[in-house]
């Protein structure tokens, strides 16, 4: 890595915006991380501390949640400003499990509480919630893994009874809500990054995410498209994608020992990534 980048970390309760210095060596990893600042709520007789979850691309937000005597927060920093906003959790919600967040302070999340399990779209300009994301049915989870630079976000959410396994993966918008990729041969979908393009990628799965039977997952303009596993290996799971359309596709080699391989996918040609 040539130029500066940010990150977010948590440690003990307190979440941390790194600068990284530049890249050095055979690895291409940063050098030098610099703390640049430091997220804390008061002290409380409860357990509290602040969890960062997403950094926008261009590093200017950074969100995740906090808890202050027992009570749970969505929380965005804005880097430039220095600025932390607080939010209170949509109706029914106790505790906040996952956000991520993209340039133009767009916040996308998981929240669950007694009777729901629910994803969320929160937009910093306007001030207020501007989608609940639920499940397909009544009972079942709605999950969120990535939120683009267009506002389009991915998951997963069950869509036959709680009780069943069965899941498919997701795209959302404000304007047109849910597009359900579905069940394919019978078999749950994941839907775990989406590009500035609009290119979905996660895995078809019997039993779990990671199984030995999963396949890689492309969900492009309303097509779908199954990878087939990786080299030497016996399953393929796409982890992320940028809006080039490069992929990177893991897979397990070994279950005893449990060993993994991963790849980068580019203009139809797998390469891999040296451990």
């Amino acid at each position: 890595m040539n130029a500066f980048g940010k990150m977010a970390a948590a440690l003990f309760g307190t979440a941390l915006v790194l600068i990284t210095g530049p890249a050095g060596g055979t690895t291409g990893l940063p050098c030098r991380y610099e703390i640049a600042h430091v997220l804390q709520v008061p002290p409380c007789i409860f357990a509290n501390g602040v969890d960062a979850h997403g950094i926008s691309p261009n590093g200017r937000y950074v969100s995740g949640g906090l808890s202050y005597c027992d009570d749970a927060w969505l929380f965005v920093f804005d880097t430039q400003t220095g600025q932390r906003i607080e939010i209170a959790l949509p109706p029914g919600g106790d505790s906040l499990l996952h956000t991520a967040v993209n340039d133009n302070g767009l916040v996308a999340g998981e929240y669950r509480g007694p009777n729901v399990w629910n994803g969320f779209v929160y937009d910093l300009n306007l001030g207020q919630y501007i989608g609940i994301l639920g499940p397909g049915v009544p009972g079942g989870a709605c999950h969120v893994s990535r939120i683009n630079r267009a506002g389009v976000v991915c998951g997963t959410r069950q869509i036959v009874d709680p009780l069943e396994f069965f899941r498919t993966a997701y795209t959302w918008t404000a304007k047109g809500g849910f597009t359900d990729v579905g069940l394919i041969n019978g078999w749950s979908t994941f839907g775990r990054d989406i590009s500035d393009s609009g290119v979905m990628v996660g895995s078809v799965y019997s039993q779990n995410s990671i199984d030995e039977a999963a396949r890689g997952l492309v969900f492009k303009n309303g097509q779908i498209t199954t990878l087939n596993v990786i080299s030497e290996g016996f399953n393929s799971i796409v982890t992320a994608v940028n809006s080039a359309g490069d992929m990177t596709v893991s897979g397990l080699i070994s279950l005893k020992p449990l060993l993994g391989r991963t790849f980068v996918q580019s203009d139809g040609t797998m390469q891999p990534l040296v451990s």
